[in-house]
C-alpha cells in the first residue's frame, strides 16, 4: 500500500459558501486541494490511502475514497503545540516560519501512515498516468532509499555535497 500525504493550510475568517467553493479564496483552496485528492483516486491504480494534513483546521469534513483527514499544528497555539507528546522530537524553536509548517505536516502524514511507501506532494500536483507503480519497481529493484519526481536542476555544489549519495 501507498501513503500519499497532501498538507493543506490556509488562513481565512470567512466562512465558506460551500455552494461556491471556486470563487473564494479558501474556497478556491479547498476545490483545488478535493480535484487534486479525485485526481489521485481516478488515476493511481493502486492500493492507496491519502493523508491530507489540514494544517489551519478550516478543511471541510467530507468524505472521499481513501481519504483520511488528520489534523495538523499550524492552527494551535504556542503552548497547544508544546504540549504535543512528540513536540520536542522535531525541536521547532520558530513558531513564525511558515515553511516549516509543510514539514510539519508532511511529518504528521507520515506518524498517520499506514502504507509500505510514502508521496509526499503538495495540493496542486495531478497525476497525467499511473507512473508511481513503475516508481516504486525501480525503488526496489535498485534498491533506492528513495526517489524524488522534480523539476529542479542539481546545482554543482548540491552535486558536490551529495555526491556518493546521487
Amino acid at each position: 500500500m501507498v501513503s500519499i500525504i497532501v498538507p493543506f493550510a490556509v488562513k481565512h475568517n470567512n466562512d465558506v459558501n460551500l455552494h461556491n467553493w471556486p470563487n473564494q479564496d479558501l474556497g478556491y483552496s479547498i476545490y483545488n486541494t478535493i480535484q487534486c485528492i479525485k485526481n489521485i483516486n481516478d488515476v493511481l491504480d493502486i492500493e492507496k490511502e491519502i493523508i491530507l494534513v489540514d494544517n489551519t483546521n478550516n478543511f471541510p469534513n467530507i468524505k472521499i475514497p481513501n481519504l483520511k483527514i488528520v489534523k495538523g499544528w499550524q492552527y494551535l497555539t504556542e503552548s497547544e503545540i508544546k504540549s504535543k507528546k512528540n513536540f520536542d522530537k522535531y525541536k521547532i524553536n520558530n513558531f513564525k516560519n511558515l515553511s516549516m509548517w509543510v514539514s510539519m505536516a508532511y511529518n504528521i502524514g507520515i506518524e498517520n501512515a499506514k502504507g509500505d511507501y510514502i508521496i509526499l506532494q503538495h495540493n496542486d500536483i495531478h497525476y497525467h498516468t499511473n507512473l508511481i507503480p513503475n516508481l516504486i519497481h525501480n525503488l526496489e529493484f535498485h534498491s533506492y532509499g528513495y526517489i524524488s519526481a522534480d523539476y529542479k536542476k542539481l546545482s554543482i555544489s548540491g552535486y558536490l555535497g551529495n555526491k556518493e549519495t546521487i
